[in-house]
């Protein structure tokens, strides 16, 4: 279905796990940390790139798209690499224990994220 000639199933099929991402982004949301409001307004900035990102990655897999857009995809790839790495930075230099962040759940997650790129 996926490789229907006109995209229009594809489409469907690849934003089904964009929305779920969304909801497993809101729903980590109500965990935010931050207690003032630039630091919240860091982390919703983060995650609104979160989710552009991983939506780049699933229109990615549609060839016609990927043809058609493949500069602007790796472009993308290299901007969302360079924040993160940056935000992980900061978030390490900015707690008060950087090894206790680097190794609880969410500094293994943000890690293992920007390590493959």
């Amino acid at each position: 279905i996926a490789n229907h000639r006109d995209g229009s199933w594809a489409c469907c099929i690849t934003i089904i796990p964009l929305v779920s991402m969304g909801y497993i982004i809101l729903a980590l949301s109500d965990h935010i940390e931050s207690d003032t409001f630039a630091g919240r307004m860091v982390d919703v900035v983060l995650l609104i790139a979160i989710l552009i990102s991983v939506f780049l990655v699933i229109i990615e897999r549609i060839s016609d798209v990927r043809q058609h857009y493949n500069g602007l995809f790796f472009y993308g790839e290299c901007f969302f690499t360079i924040l993160f790495t940056i935000e992980y930075i900061c978030r390490l230099i900015s707690v008060k224990r950087p090894v206790k962040y680097a190794l609880s759940f969410y500094g293994i997650i943000d890690f293992i994220a920007i390590v493959p790129s």
